[in-house]
């Protein structure tokens, strides 16, 4: 009779419940099987390969094809030879379509609010690790937060870059440091365009499985840029890149899934490029863009501005009346408020660096008074991204005076 360890033996990657079945069913043979010509019959080894083949083909046994391994050098030069870009430098992509303004539903239990991206255009530097957004945006529904236009007054204009683990905004005159969006834009980078979540793979030594997704069969690629984001890319068959997952940290939700979709790709410039891109965050869509326009391997000029690396949020303390103090920061501001054993901070926003500046601008108002109370004005994950620190900081003060 076969034995568990003849079975692992054999097929040392097989999970134990489906070993435990084969074990049961060849027990059960063993026992009615009595005919003549018992030296016809296969070989344990042979036996178990065959009912493993049979089984996978009669979908008797569910497998994790993630076991499967390829070598992941042959799946880039596979989506390589596919889609082109060896050599790819750079890329503009201009498109028109729906999105979304992310975090910042009318309530907490609503979708974000939609708007639609009238005009907007990446540049997607990969030889320098570069990237600018330029996004005209206006409200698509009445409802709703964000820096945009109430319904029917036009659109907003935002610029946003990224170079050399920089990241800034441009809104009019006004340029700052945008350190809450690092990395998201690391991701948007690697993960905008197939040709580029490709040269990741390579850069950042992804590995590859064998996979499938709704009977189809996949080559996937997975690679992390430490303290930034992971990916993992999928490949079809004809070697066309038809998705991306991927986890991005998020001061609100901690490690974020975003999913970013390639459709109908077709010849532009030497590559096949997907003329639909489409993009979800936290399992709602965010963008929905229509291309346009897409230019490869044009010369893109991004430098990090002077005073922009390493420059924190600079927060102006002004005395409202005796006790009260308004706190002005670069995009959001705070109140500290003076009570008799402590300070109530209405509102730790943004992130944790902006909420870090907050908090030391209002521990210094009153001595031996620090923040003891944090009140958010509202559920936006701008305006409530920064209560992780909050928390933090709490605890810690109960600690050094415990």
């Amino acid at each position: 009779m076969v034995t568990v360890a003849e079975i692992k033996k054999q097929l040392p990657n097989w999970p134990d419940e489906v070993v435990g079945v084969m074990v049961r069913i060849e027990a059960e043979r063993e026992t009615t099987e009595r005919r003549p010509m018992q030296h016809l019959r296969l070989s344990h080894s042979r036996r178990l390969i065959l009912f493993a083949a049979a089984s996978l083909a009669l979908g008797l046994v569910n497998i994790p094809l993630a076991q499967c391994t390829e070598n992941a050098d042959d799946v880039i030069k596979r989506a390589q030879a596919a889609m082109g870009g060896v050599d790819v430098k750079s890329v503009h992509i201009r498109g028109v379509g729906p999105g979304s303004l992310f975090g910042q539903a009318y309530d907490p239990g609503f979708a974000w609010p939609k708007i639609v991206y009238t005009s907007p255009t990446r540049v997607l530097d990969f030889e320098h690790e570069a990237y600018r957004e330029d996004a005209a945006r206006g409200r698509a529904e009445l409802l709703g937060g964000g820096a945009t236009p109430p319904f029917g007054l036009g659109d907003i204009l935002t610029i946003g870059f990224l170079k050399g683990g920089v990241s800034w905004n441009t809104v009019g005159p006004f340029v700052g440091p945008a350190t809450a969006l690092l990395e998201g834009r690391v991701n948007d980078l690697w993960t905008t365009s197939p040709h580029g979540a490709i040269l990741a793979a390579k850069k950042f030594g992804a590995t590859a499985e064998a996979k499938q997704l709704d009977g189809q069969s996949f080559s996937t690629l997975s690679f992390t840029i430490p303290r930034k984001m992971s990916a993992v890319v999928w490949v079809n068959s004809a070697g066309f890149v038809t998705k991306i997952d991927s986890k991005v940290p998020n001061a609100m939700l901690g490690d974020m899934d975003v999913v970013t979709q390639f459709e109908e790709y077709r010849d532009v410039g030497g590559l096949k490029y997907p003329m639909r891109l489409r993009q979800s965050a936290a399992g709602t869509e965010v963008f929905d863009i229509t291309m346009q326009d897409v230019k490869v391997d044009v010369l893109a000029k991004i430098d990090v501005p002077e005073g922009i690396r390493g420059a924190k949020p600079k927060i102006a303390v002004q005395k409202v009346a005796d006790g009260v103090w308004f706190l002005q920061g670069p995009t959001h501001n705070s109140v500290a408020v003076e009570m008799k054993d402590r300070i109530v901070l209405v509102e730790s926003p943004v992130f944790d660096g902006y909420a870090e500046q907050i908090f030391l601008a209002a521990n210094a108002l009153v001595p031996n008074k620090k923040v003891g109370t944090v009140i958010a004005t509202h559920h936006h994950f701008d305006h409530a991204g920064g209560l992780r620190y909050a928390d933090v900081a709490a605890m810690s003060d109960r600690a050094a005076r415990a």
